[in-house]
């Protein structure tokens, strides 16, 4: 049933899967995803925003703070564990895609991918530097929801 409801993801594309945050507060969700940081400096960050022009983007860490987090061309875009992903994790299709656009340059994709993610309210680890520079992203699932 996994692989299939996996497969289901895959076929339904980044686009067309409408996604949004998981039931309940950001803070529990990014507390139990913390297990995806595992450098200095690295936080799980539910993304709230993302400015275009600027490469900005904004969320809530697990301690509830609000940060401001600048992604530049010399941050790391690391790909997702999709084997991590566990349906309903609604952010399987962006993950996704994510690992398809990265590279060593921001292209419009990429940088259209960085949208969705603050626009469905995904979870990244961020490894920050000073100024809340981004050195790395990668996105992360939410953590498994009770049935």
């Amino acid at each position: 049933m996994r692989r299939f409801l996996a497969a289901a993801y895959v076929i339904l594309g980044a686009t067309t899967l409408a996604c949004s945050g998981p039931p309940g507060d950001t803070t529990e969700s990014t507390n139990s995803a913390l297990s995806a940081c595992d450098t200095a400096g690295c936080e799980v960050v539910t993304l709230t925003g993302f400015d275009r022009e600027t490469l900005v983007l904004t969320g809530v860490n697990a301690a509830g703070e609000e940060l401001s987090i600048r992604y530049t061309a010399d941050t790391e875009a690391l790909p997702a564990d999709l084997g991590t992903y566990e349906p309903p994790d609604p952010c399987f299709a962006q993950a996704t895609a994510w690992n398809h656009q990265i590279g060593p340059d921001h292209t419009e994709p990429l940088i259209e991918r960085l949208a969705h993610f603050a626009t469905f309210r995904c979870n990244a680890s961020v490894t920050l530097g000073e100024g809340n520079l981004a050195l790395s992203f990668r996105p992360v699932p939410y953590p498994p929801q009770p049935t």
